[in-house]
């Protein structure tokens, strides 16, 4: 029951539902019945075979376990790019290649079990931008983060804002309970005052 829960969650995300439009370019390896009009330059019934088209990811996937198409990677995604996020990914705007960057690059490792890529990603990943994101979501969360968010994609957003949810919660929290220690310091009692509160007729009796 718990699965079945986690995937319906994750088919009602809507991160994942986006991430899933994403257009991948794919080359048809035989002839694909009643698929014309996945080619919008041609106004054929049947797609031919070799014909090159774009596909949205959640049909990309199914028509390759079917050994239907061949998938090329988007450039954003080749070797290039991955020897430059090798390099530095903190110094790249991912977000202008895609704002589901990270979700549809391991969607594409996972189906054509491209290593190199998975392996990639994960670096870049959970290398300087992941640094720089939790600097900015614990120790600087009361600064203007706009710039930073514009260079995010959708996942390290996500962190980022819980990040800063969450170090704001702990300073409200903080601030509350230093409140309520003040108030209910035993200090402050008034039982406790008047027992400090020693005369000079109680301090003659003792001395």
């Amino acid at each position: 029951n718990n699965v079945i829960k986690i995937e319906i969650m994750s088919y009602l995300d809507i991160d994942i539902i986006l991430s899933e439009e994403e257009r991948i370019p794919c080359i048809f390896l035989e002839e694909g019945k009643s698929m014309g009009h996945l080619d919008t330059l041609n106004n054929l019934e049947d797609l031919p075979a070799n014909s090159q088209v774009d596909l949205p990811l959640w049909l990309v996937c199914p028509l390759h376990k079917k050994n239907m198409i061949q998938i090329e990677l988007p450039k954003h995604f080749e070797m290039k790019m991955r020897d430059e996020m090798s390099s530095g990914a903190s110094n790249i705007n991912l977000r202008d290649y895609s704002h589901y960057f990270f979700e549809v690059g391991m969607k594409l490792a996972t189906e054509t079990k491209n290593i190199d890529l998975r392996d990639t990603l994960m670096v870049a990943f959970t290398g300087d931008r992941f640094d720089t994101l939790m600097v900015h979501a614990l120790s600087r969360w009361d600064d203007d983060n706009t710039e930073l968010a514009h260079k995010l994609t959708s996942t390290e957003l996500k962190l980022l804002n819980e990040g800063i949810k969450t170090s704001r919660d702990i300073h409200l929290w903080r601030s509350q309970k230093h409140s309520q220690l003040k108030k209910s310091s035993i200090l402050g009692s008034r039982k406790f005052s008047e027992r400090l509160d020693f005369d000079d007729s109680s301090s003659k009796s003792r001395y």
